[in-house]
């Protein structure tokens, strides 16, 4: 099975297939299952130790993270990021495919941190591990490791917009701004820690997904944009919560074909405490 151009989904059947094929040596499958905001190894324990895909890898979001009091879920200092994928046995060379046990948006937010990383070739798992047992596919509590190996980091800094470019954009509008949140909270009152920033669109993260978790359709991933009201005339930001299911919002366009696309690291979670009173609707 070939692996050089996998787009940005790979089905359960298409993973199934290449871990039993000749290829399967070239993959690192990635749990992410992410413990949110804990101390690194909770997610371990409470995750990928009870069961986990056979040949799977746990991957902890919380390693070498330092929250800060704008962004809880800021980038990893890259040194000690390095060191710790190549502990794992991840090279340049292999082709990175995560997942997670949860709703799929810390999946996501490990796919677009690779890409960040410099390292394109991942692909997310569609449907995650709810979708794998729902295809009554095997899981195992066994752990799987691989001699430590190099992987070097090559920065993509245009992944991640900061506050300072977001709030830039307020007065040049040179780029769309999606807010993934959900509707009540878009709309909310800013007294309860609500609403929006101005000329942003709401694109719910939750709406992006088929009922057995798997990713709508490009037709009907298309609709929900335009419904939406965003074009894909400019350039977009993705917008959050703590920039995890803005992630999902990004990868949804990339499958359209959308390129020109970055996240708002600090998201709500920043906005609210740092714009101007004027910049929250």
């Amino acid at each position: 099975m070939r692996i050089t151009k996998v787009g940005t989904l790979v089905s359960t059947n298409w993973l199934k297939d290449c871990l039993s094929s000749s290829s399967a040596d070239k993959l690192r499958v990635l749990d992410v299952s992410w413990a949110h905001m804990k101390k690194p190894g909770v997610g371990y324990e409470k995750f990928y130790k009870k069961q986990h895909i056979p040949g799977s890898i746990y991957f902890d979001l919380n390693q070498c993270n330092t929250p800060t009091k704008y962004i809880p879920f800021s980038l990893p200092d890259t040194n000690c990021l390095s060191e710790y994928i190549g502990s794992l046995g991840i090279s340049n060379k292999n082709y990175i495919i995560v997942y997670d046990q949860q709703n799929n948006s810390s999946a996501f937010r490990a796919w677009w941190m690779f890409k960040y990383l410099g390292h394109s070739a991942v692909s997310l798992l569609d449907g995650g591990m709810a979708k794998w047992i729902a295809d009554n596919y095997e899981v195992t509590a066994k752990p799987t490791t691989y001699e430590k190996c190099n992987f070097e980091i090559h920065l993509e800094p245009k992944r991640f917009r900061s506050f300072e470019e977001v709030a830039k954009n307020q007065e040049t509008q040179t780029e769309k701004v999606v807010d993934c949140r959900a509707s009540e909270h878009f709309h909310g009152n800013p007294k309860d820690n609500n609403g929006h920033i101005p000329h942003s669109k709401n694109l719910p993260y939750s709406t992006l997904f088929k009922p057995d978790g798997t990713m709508k359709s490009k037709a009907e991933l298309k609709e929900l944009f335009a419904a939406s009201g965003v074009s894909f005339g400019k350039p977009l930001i993705s917008v959050c919560y703590k920039g995890v299911t803005a992630c999902g919002v990004a990868a949804a366009a990339e499958i359209l074909g959308k390129e020109d696309i970055t996240v708002y690291l600090g998201s709500w979670h920043e906005w609210s405490q740092r714009a101007d009173s004027k910049d929250i609707v």
